[in-house]
């Protein structure tokens, strides 16, 4: 598939899945909370963080406008549009592959879980296994990084 098949299905598709949204809220969101919240010592927020993810910011800055919205959380089909936008202002073709050229290299779940569903078109309830082991993961350890569960989504 390449980068302009993905851009294209992604001009109707969902913001997110289910399982994309669930994830992010026990990775990438949990995360963000606490920073933007300054509790890196609480119970819930142990890992040491400094900074807030580039997409999540540029999501408040640019994308509330993009979607004419001003309360929605961050979405993976913003994170998705955006990263492609920058891989092809960083020298990658519409024309090149997507899972040689991009796909491979995505380590967040959230993320990868939606491309599998919205893009590669898999079942919500054939990806079932897979979301509910990255939520324990993240759930089971509350200092495993945001991203850790990478290579469970791809299994």
């Amino acid at each position: 598939m390449k980068i302009q098949e993905v851009l294209d299905v992604l001009k109707n598709a969902d913001w997110d899945t289910n399982w994309s949204r669930q994830i992010y809220d026990v990775e990438e969101g949990l995360e963000d909370e606490c920073i933007r919240e300054d509790r890196e010592k609480s119970a819930e927020c142990q890992i040491p963080i400094k900074h807030r993810r580039d997409w999540i910011i540029l999501w408040e800055i640019y994308g509330k406008k993009m979607y004419g919205t001003t309360n929605a959380a961050p979405n993976q089909r913003f994170h998705l549009e955006n990263y492609l936008q920058f891989k092809l202002q960083d020298g990658l073709k519409l024309e090149d592959d997507f899972e040689k050229k991009c796909y491979r290299y995505i380590r967040n779940a959230a993320l990868i879980l939606y491309i599998r569903e919205i893009v590669f078109k898999e079942t919500e309830d054939s990806l079932k296994p897979i979301a509910e082991k990255v939520v324990e993961h993240y759930n089971d350890d509350n200092n495993a990084p945001a991203n850790s569960a990478g290579k469970l989504s791809k299994s």
